[in-house]
């Protein structure tokens, strides 16, 4: 698995797959067509790099923290995170 960050306008999306392309085409399915760059973020960093989930999906109530490499439950292509809550509520 490689995991990608996507930025798009002021969001970004993260995403789990076994390749660029397929993390690619995870975006571009769930999200949009075009975003303005991307990143990998490395294996190294999975551990330290943490993801806020909330209860119910509920931001006004305090998140608890989960490890990138804890996130990641399938060889699907998956979307591990974003900020753009319109897509997650």
């Amino acid at each position: 698995m490689q995991v990608f960050k996507f930025f798009k306008d002021e969001f970004h999306y993260t995403i789990a797959a076994q390749s660029e392309e397929l993390a690619m085409e995870k975006f571009k399915q769930d999200v949009s067509p075009e975003f303005d760059s991307s990143e990998e973020i490395p294996e190294s960093e999975w551990d330290e790099r943490n993801v806020n989930l909330y209860v119910d999906n509920d931001i006004s109530r305090k998140p608890f923290k989960v490890s990138i490499r804890e996130m990641i439950n399938a060889i699907e292509p998956q979307l591990i995170c974003t900020n753009d809550y319109e897509l997650i509520s």
